[in-house]
């Protein structure tokens, strides 16, 4: 009879750190997510929407009533408000509430004194 003894120890030690390696995505969730909110940053400065293409110009009536040509992007309040949570198997991104409330507030004609 033939036998063959394998000694598979440094292979299951390979396979244990690979499991523990990839069971834990945190960081490179984190890579995602700081990629994703660059990006949103970078388009906001550069007045380009998700497919690359220009903002369309504001009306009259809102430039009559914004404080300077771009003042969400030029006071820097709308990047300031991107930001993601990096877990273990996910990457979440988004607004900030606050300027989501802000954005509504001046889509319904709200102003700083709520009327």
């Amino acid at each position: 009879m033939i036998r063959i003894d394998i000694d598979d120890r440094e292979v299951r030690q390979a396979l244990e750190n690979l499991q523990r390696r990839v069971s834990d995505l945190t960081p490179v969730m984190h890579d995602i997510g700081q990629v994703l909110v660059e990006g949103m940053r970078a388009r906001l400065r550069d007045s380009r929407d998700v497919e690359g293409r220009p903002f369309a110009p504001n009306s009259p009536v809102t430039l009559a009533r914004k404080k300077g040509a771009r003042p969400l992007v030029d006071s820097g309040m709308m990047a300031s408000q991107f930001a993601y949570q990096a877990g273990r198997d996910t990457s979440d991104y988004r607004l900030l509430p606050r300027i989501i409330d802000a954005a509504r507030m001046e889509d319904a004609g709200v102003t700083d004194t709520g009327r």
